[in-house]
């Protein structure tokens, strides 16, 4: 999308809208699947105290 113009745009901008909305984008309801998301993440984390929750070795840096 970023790199299109035209009626490639368009096309492109209507189906990614369109994928969004059918997901829920822009309703309540999405915004609290991300927020009990959010949570759940936090809770994760917080029972590494500081520890690396995962091995690092730099393939996806």
């Amino acid at each position: 999308i970023v790199f299109a113009n035209g009626d490639s745009w368009k096309a492109m901008r209507r189906f990614a809208l369109s994928t969004l909305r059918d997901f829920g984008m822009g309703k309540k309801l999405s915004e609290q699947k991300i927020l009990d998301e959010m949570r759940y993440l936090r809770e994760v984390f917080e029972k590494f105290q500081g520890r690396t929750p995962a091995c690092v070795n730099g393939t996806f840096f």
